[in-house]
């Protein structure tokens, strides 16, 4: 290959490294991979009891004196601020 050529390939290949080096163009050892994901999905779904007064849920709706417990989501009654049954959980 004549000098000339060579000279002008290896500037335009120097070029286009550079040029996608500057438009943000990673490659993929240098790219960040996030960490475990900090979201527990173990209860997504989940269900509960509550009653229309009480402070805690439960795992199954006749644990202690409630007669009138309903079902939600363990999201739904978390919201609310209650907490777990020591009985049940």
């Amino acid at each position: 290959m004549p000098q000339k050529t060579q000279e002008a390939r290896i500037a335009s290949e120097s070029a286009s490294r550079s040029a996608s080096s500057s438009s943000g163009e990673t490659s993929s050892s240098s790219r960040s991979v996030p960490k475990s994901s900090t979201v527990n999905t173990d209860n997504i779904g989940a269900k509960v009891y509550i009653t229309a007064t009480g402070k805690k849920y439960h795992s199954h709706a006749n644990c202690g004196n409630s007669k009138t417990a309903y079902q939600v989501s363990l999201t739904e009654a978390e919201s609310r601020g209650l907490s777990a049954c020591k009985k049940c959980y």
